[in-house]
């Protein structure tokens, strides 16, 4: 009687806390306390006007036990015969939580919460969750149906992922990871991504939904499950925020995510070129943002634009350009225009074509101002062509052409055209 008053007797008792302290007195392993207990079980009033539980030991003998509370005027608890062995709860639903009747609500609910705790939980005799996350398995063992159930689980959306990378490391800090690239972004505001970002699990239980500190903001664009044992037992929204551990993580996932779109554009440069149509704003953010030059020019290797040496509407690499420059040229030349036509006009480029050097097309704002924060890529210095010091042709200038975007404004870009990279 008196475990089961001290385990039933008390509304929103720590199970976790006892443990803790039984393990520090004994001089154990606390490694395992994540998953060991739920919520809190005061939990139930949320939704129920009354709550009854009724429980006995599995232990021969013992006295089984009936314990009622409308959470607010204490509890009772008194002895029952003839129960099974095992914990029965009973909720009485209050007027404003009736959905909770509902099959769908209730499936809904279990997948979203506790879908992969480690044993099965049924709905009418049907097992609803799944036991072994999908991020724990071998990757060429999961169909491409199962990744886009979790995907769309974990978006609310009805597509399946434009890209799909699953990955795991031991160093500098152990994780288990899926990522998911959607195939196209809604119409939203980009300093209001709340919809976005990867779940946070420890040992399959999830810690935090949709983590906002686990991804640059200009990754978060992505869906995904980060899984790691090596996240502090004491982690708090506070702690969340402040963690080493977790700052390695946004590392990791970082560098992991600019490799994998580097070799997927390599793989298959016609599919990239969609996603980079669709999330391609987002790479110009991460580099205005950035402040290390090294992630910087990381992410220039995923740019595409325009080039004078290719047909309209072909994209090129800054990697290409250099790659096929003539030897001994230190610049990667750029024009800003507002379009093509506008631009082959303008006489800076005609003296950069008659020289057969190439020069890349840039026909928006953001552009602009990515390539002047970048300023250097692969030790070439990034230059406007109006900059250019570049012998002009012996002739006269057409005075009714000019530079469709001065060197000046494109450095007042950075006073007054940044607003596309700053949060409201």
């Amino acid at each position: 009687a008196v475990v089961s008053t001290q385990s039933t007797g008390t509304i929103a008792r720590s199970g976790s806390k006892e443990f803790v302290k039984t393990v520090r007195d004994g001089g154990g392993d606390n490694s395992n306390i994540i998953g060991q207990f739920g919520v809190g079980f005061y939990s139930a009033f949320m939704v129920g006007a009354h709550v009854t539980v009724l429980t006995r030991s599995a232990k021969p003998g013992s006295t089984g036990y009936v314990w009622n509370s409308n959470g607010e005027d204490g509890y009772d608890i008194q002895e029952a015969a003839g129960l099974p062995r095992g914990t029965r709860i009973v909720i009485q639903l209050k007027e404003d939580a009736l959905e909770f009747v509902k099959k769908d609500r209730v499936r809904e609910v279990l997948r979203k919460h506790s879908n992969f705790v480690g044993f099965p939980i049924y709905l009418d005799g049907v097992q609803v969750n799944t036991i072994e996350p999908l991020w724990t398995r071998k990757p060429s063992d999961i169909p491409d149906e199962e990744h886009a159930e979790l995907y769309q689980s974990l978006s609310g959306r009805k597509d399946t992922p434009m890209y799909t990378m699953q990955f795991s490391v031991e160093t500098p800090v152990g994780i288990k990871c899926v990522l998911y690239v959607p195939r196209f972004m809604p119409q939203l505001d980009i300093s209001n991504l709340t919809n976005f970002g990867i779940s946070l699990y420890c040992k399959k239980v999830m810690v935090q939904a949709q983590s906002p500190k686990l991804l640059p903001e200009w990754l978060m664009f992505l869906h995904g499950v980060v899984d790691s044992e090596d996240i502090p037992l004491n982690l708090s929204r506070e702690l969340l925020q402040e963690s080493v551990v977790i700052s390695k993580i946004k590392s990791v996932i970082t560098g992991k995510m600019i490799a994998y779109l580097n070799r997927q554009a390599k793989r298959d440069p016609a599919k990239y070129e969609e996603f980079y149509k669709e999330f391609g704003r987002f790479l110009r953010i991460g580099i205005v943002t950035t402040e290390s030059q090294t992630e910087k020019e990381d992410l220039a290797k995923l740019l595409r634009f325009e080039s004078s040496k290719e047909e309209k509407g072909t994209l090129v690499s800054l990697d290409q350009y250099i790659e096929r420059a003539p030897e001994g040229q230190k610049q990667v030349y750029y024009l800003s225009a507002p379009s093509r036509d506008m631009a082959m006009e303008s006489p800076y480029f005609e003296t950069l074509q008659e020289n057969d050097l190439e020069v890349l097309f840039t026909y928006n704002k953001e552009d602009d101002v990515v390539l002047f924060k970048l300023e250097n890529y692969k030790d070439r210095k990034l230059c406007t062509a109006e900059s250019a010091n570049v012998k002009p042709v012996d002739k006269p200038l057409n005075p009714g052409r000019r530079s469709w975007r001065s060197r000046r404004e494109t450095d007042s870009l950075l006073g007054s055209g940044t607003h596309w990279v700053e949060r409201t």
